[in-house]
């Protein structure tokens, strides 16, 4: 129950039921606006002729920058010193808490004592401490990060499929306030697991990247082998139908080195059929779920955070997935064609595949198809799909015909089975990692709300 008089401006239960919970905490409560000067970024479209480089420019935030609590160098980009000095309003500094309030809602980080003074766009949400502040900021973003804090965020989203958190609304938030010391020991805590679960995570991805390596040991060729050249020469009789330079400079020289025998793709597949595109009308909220290249990994792992479900009666049987089928993604940027994944026993729901991607069968008696799977993603990391691709209209993509023209290595059966185990070995203990990574920062989140609540 909630008194008439409790509810005014707010209608919504969760939101009451959310507050009630936070009342129970052993500390008074504190709006984020008494302690935060709240701002967003520049409102205006950036226009291309001010976009510069690293060096005569100022960084620019957009809400993609901001992942794992921290500010990230991935893609960065960099506005002139005129339109720098243009958005004087939004300029960033050392100490202020970042957070997304569009698109991607709730991420953050806080900047860093050495980052130069930068800019954003309107998608970050700029807190910057009071003098008589009794919040410190990296206290705050621990809070946003919890379970109660996602929720606190999460009943103050506004719009429908774009979502985004107004700063008045962000003012009005509610915050438990500890002393300081106990705040000091709450970032501790979470600092400290977010340090392990960073950790843990870069040696997960240095596994992975191993892989390749070991590969291409296995295979007989030295990695510095297949190092870029300027210039090189091939036979006549070796040129098919490409004349261009980029097919020949890596392909033909790993294939070159490989000690075992090579066939062509066809000659070891039973079936290959691309999948079907599907429109709003063949989508559903349940039904079969539609393999795209966002289901694909970096490392070749199917993953399942972005989702399109299709129907179940407009899925034939021909077009379902099942275990051992290989998928083979054909149309991409140029950098991303060829991840390769396949399917496993323990998938969490019924599958189909989009026309991006290549359902390859193949006949087990002469090749393992996790071996053909790991060969696949070698060869997509080491460009050589990257040089065999058709490009038009901003996408790029490896045809049927060409696919099954492929030349792969053909090791005797033993062999491949005891690679792929190897690999399979590596892919599990960083599978393993991950899941530690992810159980530390779970265990913190919840020892910091335990601290706050009193849960």
């Amino acid at each position: 129950m909630v008194w008439r008089r409790a509810t005014i401006g707010r209608l919504d239960p969760s939101y009451h039921v959310l507050i009630r919970n936070i009342k129970k905490s052993n500390y008074s409560l504190t709006l984020i606006g008494k302690s935060f000067i709240i701002k967003d970024g520049d409102h205006d479209k950036l226009p291309s002729e001010e976009i510069t480089n690293h060096n005569e420019g100022y960084r620019y935030l957009r809400s993609q920058d901001l992942k794992d609590n921290k500010i990230i160098e991935e893609r960065p980009v960099y506005v002139s010193e005129r339109y720098f000095k243009k958005v004087k309003r939004c300029h960033i500094y050392p100490n202020d808490l970042l957070f997304s309030i569009m698109a991607s809602v709730g991420a953050t980080a806080i900047v860093p004592s050495d980052f130069p003074i930068c800019t954003a766009n309107r998608a970050i949400g700029i807190l910057r401490q009071k003098k008589n502040t009794v919040l410190l900021p990296q206290y705050l973003q621990t809070v946003l990060n919890t379970n109660f804090g996602m929720e606190l965020l999460e009943v103050e989203k506004r719009g429908g499929i774009q979502r985004r958190l107004n700063l008045s609304d962000i003012a009005r938030i509610l915050i438990p306030t500890p002393p300081f010391e106990v705040q000091q020991q709450i970032i501790k805590i979470y600092q400290n697991a977010l340090q392990n679960k960073r950790q843990k995570e870069a040696e997960a991805t240095a596994l992975l990247e191993s892989i390749d390596g070991y590969l291409l040991e296995q295979l007989g060729i030295e990695l510095q082998a297949v190092e870029p050249q300027r210039s090189f020469f091939v036979k006549l009789s070796e040129v098919s139908d490409r004349l261009d330079p980029l097919y020949y400079s890596n392909f033909s020289r790993i294939l070159s080195l490989i000690k075992y025998p090579t066939i062509k793709l066809k000659s070891v597949v039973k079936d290959m059929k691309s999948g079907f595109g599907a429109g709003k009308e063949e989508q559903s909220k349940r039904g079969i779920l539609q393999i795209r290249p966002t289901n694909i990994g970096r490392y070749g792992g199917l993953k399942y955070n972005k989702n399109i479900f299709i129907a179940t009666e407009k899925v034939t049987e021909p077009m379902y997935l099942e275990v051992g089928d290989i998928l083979f993604n054909n149309t991409n940027s140029q950098a991303w064609v060829g991840k390769t994944s396949i399917v496993q026993d323990n998938e969490p729901y019924k599958l189909t595949f989009s026309n991006h991607i290549t359902r390859i069968r193949i006949d087990e008696n002469q090749i393992a198809p996790v071996f053909l799977t790991y060969i696949l993603n070698l060869y997509q990391s080491q460009k050589i799909f990257y040089s065999l691709c058709t490009n038009w209209n901003n996408q790029s993509g490896v045809g049927l015909d060409r696919l099954k023209s492929l030349l792969i290595p053909l090791p005797p059966l033993a062999k491949q089975t005891e690679i792929a185990e190897h690999i399979d070995q590596i892919r599990q203990q960083a599978a393993q990692l991950k899941a530690e990574a992810s159980a530390g920062i779970t265990a913190a989140k919840a020892e910091v709300e335990r601290m706050i609540l009193g849960t």
